[in-house]
């Protein structure tokens, strides 16, 4: 037995020497990371190879400045300046640690312009980070290529904001017309149910291609109108391609005439949209004046599986959609 546990301790010794001169020698195995300063981590690279970097609005030790951000107990304050520290097409992940807040006052105050990289926030429910639209014109912008959001709380309630691009409107969320493989994935998003509220679009299309809104919850009012004009809206005789909206619930009022996703006059080339609520609180508006849900001028692609409450279903230009599915009942165009 003696015999037995000094094998098994030689062992171990020899697994740590072999383990502390491997990262040595390359600072990452499949499991391990070895941090800036030092220190060792438990870090799964099967996630990402990249770096991590840490955002937490909360933190006392934390600081927009040189040599924080790659550890949580030494986190960046805000997004847009952890994004400055990530390495283009590197895999880099920005983890948005729970409790997480910031104030949204200016036009493309975050703006992710690092090709590549994951914004991912912590946490569950109501502990998620939070983005707050304080100001008319403030907006998050997306200006480079590859960029996933996902499980952030978007609170754009009561102001002009959301997710856009080149010269939009007052929006949330841009999205410049360079920008392909944008994701936007298990997001919150909050909708005003303020009819005096002057808001265009949440998330607003400049061009480009190959854009997947999966799995989010985008909530308004459905008795009043909820201040804008669209939830997703393609600038005017814009073309994009290869938009697919994936299990999304949505509930808005739009104004008069406008869609949920609204590209009247716009072409959209590959435009899928599959599962999903899509409640407009527009009601007893007729054909042609009325709000709709797809509004899209010039299209191809498929609408299956999707559930439309209220409202038209969809509107169509010259191409439109060749076979869509509305509540269950597939139909042809």
């Amino acid at each position: 037995m003696f015999k037995n546990k000094r094998l098994s301790l030689l062992i171990t010794l020899l697994l740590v020497v072999v383990f502390a001169w491997g990262v040595s020698a390359q600072n990452k195995t499949p499991f391990f990371n070895k941090r800036a300063g030092g220190g060792m981590v438990i870090a799964d690279q099967t996630q990402t190879t990249g770096n991590y970097w840490f955002v937490d609005s909360g933190s006392v030790t934390g600081a927009d400045a040189v040599g924080y951000g790659q550890n949580p107990d030494s986190p960046c304050l805000t997004i847009d300046y952890a994004i400055g520290l990530a390495t283009a097409n590197n895999g880099d992940i920005i983890v948005v640690m729970p409790g997480h807040s910031e104030e949204l006052s200016t036009p493309a105050q975050i703006n992710a312009d690092v090709a590549g990289i994951r914004i991912v926030g912590l946490g569950v429910g109501s502990d998620r980070p939070r983005i707050n639209w304080a100001t008319s014109g403030a907006s998050w912008a997306i200006s480079a290529s590859d960029v996933e959001i996902s499980n952030i709380q978007l609170d754009i309630a009561g102001n002009n904001a959301a997710v856009s691009g080149d010269s939009a409107p007052t929006t949330g969320i841009s999205i410049f017309s360079t920008v392909t493989g944008f994701r936007f994935n298990n997001n919150f998003v909050k909708i005003s149910t303020d009819s005096g509220n002057t808001i265009d679009y949440v998330m607003y299309f400049s061009g480009g291609s190959n854009f997947v809104i999966a799995n989010n919850e985008f909530l308004g009012g459905e008795s009043v109108l909820s201040g804008i004009t669209s939830v997703f809206y393609v600038k005017a005789n814009s073309d994009i391609s290869d938009v697919k909206l994936l299990d999304n619930m949505v509930k808005a009022y739009t104004q008069d005439g406008s869609a949920i996703f609204e590209a009247a006059t716009s072409r959209v080339s590959g435009f899928y949209a599959r599962g999903g609520l899509y409640k407009q609180g527009n009601t007893g508006l007729t054909a042609g004046t009325g709000a709709s849900v797809f509004s899209i001028d010039d299209a191809s692609g498929i609408v299956a599986d999707v559930d439309v409450a209220m409202g038209q279903g969809f509107t169509h230009g010259s191409a439109g959609i060749t076979r869509y599915t509305l509540n269950n009942t597939a139909s042809d165009l």
